[in-house]
Formats: C-alpha cells, sequence, structure tokens
C-alpha cells in the first residue's frame, strides 16, 4: 500500500518535476481520497497513506509554484469500478452497502469514474492558473459529515 499509494507518486514527482521547473510550466494530480481526510475504522494504513498525498500535494504545491507548475489531488469516495463490483451488487454484501448509502448524503453512493477523469482533465488543461495545493473532493458529500437518513 505504501509502495503503490505513496512512493509511486513521489518517484514520479521526483522524475518530472525537474524538467517541469526547467520549462516553466507543467501541472501534477495526485490521487488522494476522502479517506486521508475522514477517519473510518478498518482504514488505518490506507488513510494514513491518502493523508500523506494530502499533504505532498501541499508541500510540492509551494516548492513547484514559484516555477508555474501546478500540484493539485484529487480525493474521491467511493467510486464505482470493476473492483468494488461485489460490493455494489452482491447479495453477501448487503449490510456493507447500505452502511455505504447511510454515510452517503447524496442518493448515489459511488461516483462515476468519468466524474474523476473530468475532475484531472479540468486541473491539468490549463484554463485556471491559480490553484496550487487543492484538494477537489469527488465524494457524493461523504467528507461534509454523517447526514440523517
Amino acid at each position: 500500500m505504501v509502495g503503490v499509494n505513496l512512493k509511486g507518486p513521489f518517484f514520479m514527482v521526483d522524475a518530472v518535476a525537474p524538467r517541469m521547473k526547467a520549462r516553466r510550466t507543467g501541472s501534477i494530480v495526485n490521487l488522494a481520497s476522502v479517506a486521508g481526510l475522514i477517519a473510518a475504522p478498518g482504514y488505518s494504513l490506507y488513510s494514513s497513506v491518502k493523508a500523506a498525498i494530502v499533504m505532498f500535494t501541499k508541500v510540492l504545491a509551494l516548492e513547484l509554484a514559484p516555477f508555474d507548475v501546478s500540484v493539485n489531488a484529487i480525493a474521491p469516495g467511493n467510486v464505482a469500478t470493476p473492483m468494488n463490483e461485489q460490493i455494489r451488487t452482491g447479495e453477501e454484501f448487503d449490510v456493507r452497502r447500505q452502511l455505504i448509502e447511510r454515510l452517503t448524503p447524496s442518493n448515489r453512493p459511488f461516483s462515476l469514474p468519468e466524474e474523476i477523469a473530468e475532475a484531472a482533465l479540468f486541473l491539468v488543461d490549463g484554463r485556471i492558473q491559480g490553484m496550487h495545493g487543492t484538494m477537489l473532493v469527488i465524494d457524493e458529500g461523504r467528507s461534509a459529515g454523517t447526514p440523517v437518513k
């Protein structure tokens, strides 16, 4: 988990940042998670690694903004992917799915992957120059708090 979710972004940035700084342009988008913003039992390692990505993004933003390189992150919540299809559809996960639904303010407990991709495109398309160290949270309202349902 640390290798993929923390070391991976670190080594990627280490490889691309020097060239971006030299060219004085570039955008880096890290993938954080709502799990790095709010606590959930059973996710201590994952949440810790994603919280580290949040801070990594902010520190890099401070370091690279003077070189006109933007560093931001997307913090998704539950996203409808093949990896969690069983949770979304399997009868054996009814209790877990109902919990996710209760904890999600919107009527859609799983965001669409296409929306996460659109957020990434927004962060790198160059139209907005002033975003540095920002988290785009796409979590169906999960990080806003616990809804009353």
